[in-house]
């Protein structure tokens, strides 16, 4: 759920006095609050055996507008329909940014 994942997947079996390499990856997709979880294992008889606790957080840009849609309606022609928006960055980096307008709508659209 938060981006991480382990490496081996399957059940393993441990002789005494052996080892195996675990990878632990931590990859989010998206921005991630600061968590902690401990990892466990599931051994013989049902006995959970604690390993270690594993924490992170993920900052990232979440830039969005006070609006999902704008609805103009019905424009005089030759007149100009003006609505108001504003651009929030709740993330935790600043961030750059452009309007890109596709260019069959430049003479129709504006951002200012």
């Amino acid at each position: 759920e938060k981006g991480i994942s382990w490496n081996p997947l399957t059940s393993m079996s441990l002789r005494p006095k052996e080892s195996i390499p675990v990878d632990i990856f931590f990859a989010p997709q998206y921005r991630v609050a600061p968590f902690k979880l401990g990892l466990q294992a599931m051994c013989n008889l049902g006995q959970q055996v604690h390993l270690v606790n594993i924490s992170g957080v993920c900052h990232a840009t979440e830039i969005k507008l006070s609006e999902q849609s704008l609805l103009f309606g019905a424009v005089v022609l030759g007149s100009t329909a003006t609505k108001k928006l504003h651009l929030h960055n709740f993330g935790d980096l600043g961030a750059k940014y452009a309007f890109e307008i596709p260019t069959k709508y430049r003479d129709i659209v504006t951002v200012s």
